[in-house]
């Protein structure tokens, strides 16, 4: 039964976190920042302030 209930807890935590990593791979708009930022609310260590500056975005952003 717990492991049952684990699973179940483990593949919503799964979905979500590919829902949000699918939004900042798609959308031009989806920073860095606010994907960690959502992300952390799911795994537990809390939110990050949003008023934390941002160092830029990744290489890849640069590129385009």
């Amino acid at each position: 039964m717990v492991t049952r209930n684990h699973r179940m807890q483990y593949k919503k935590l799964h979905d979500k976190l590919y829902e949000i990593w699918d939004r900042y791979e798609n959308e031009d708009e989806y920073t860095t920042s606010r994907l960690l930022r959502e992300s952390s609310h799911l795994v537990g260590s809390g939110p990050i302030p949003a008023n934390i500056e941002d160092h830029g975005e990744d290489e890849d952003e640069e590129k385009r």
